[in-house]
């Protein structure tokens, strides 16, 4: 098995971890669905709010289907194809295993924050009054910041993966004595 194969397997558990979430994520969203019908809640079940309860099943589920059908191109992008052959036989080089490890985070990171991010951003929505909205989110600043840092740093964990593994690498080599 080649470090490209092992980097498309790894993107592609990924993707069926994301579709488990889109199912737990699901079922939650349909247990909020029956409450309030059978218990008509007051507000009832609008557009934003089934936004809202679906949403991040939905995020799940498309980010899963990308990961699963673009992990071949994904993982040539996070580590490409050696020149020869006898290379790609080679144990991968702890550097491009950094590389989709990080990778890996930064796609972790965002999945666990979007479905969160999508709740405040439609709460912060649904609310008319400004100082009402104001109120709602000096209480809810620090979720809302670590939500956003969450999903920045996670991006960049998955975009600049080589840049992360590179720093880490020359890190954990010995420095030269003088």
């Amino acid at each position: 098995m080649s470090r490209h194969d092992v980097a498309v397997l790894t993107l592609r558990a990924f993707a069926l971890y994301a579709w488990f979430q889109a199912l737990e994520f699901f079922a939650g969203a349909a247990m909020g669905v029956i409450l309030t019908a059978s218990f008509k809640l007051s507000g009832g079940f609008s557009f934003s709010t089934a936004l809202a309860t679906f949403g991040p099943s939905v995020i799940f589920l498309v980010v899963g289907a990308f990961l699963f059908v673009r992990s071949r191109e994904l993982a040539s992008w996070l580590l490409p194809l050696p020149s020869d052959a006898e290379a790609e036989q080679l144990p991968p080089h702890p550097l491009a295993v950094a590389s989709v490890a990080f990778a890996v985070v930064g796609v972790a990171m965002c999945l666990y924050a979007t479905p969160r991010a999508l709740a405040y951003a439609i709460t912060f929505a649904e609310i008319d009054d400004p100082k009402a909205r104001a109120q709602r989110f000096s209480i809810e600043a620090p979720h809302v910041i670590g939500i956003a840092a969450q999903l920045v740093l996670g991006f960049f964990l998955f975009l600049k993966s080589r840049t992360f593994a590179t720093t880490w690498w020359r890190k954990q080599q010995p420095k030269p004595r003088e």
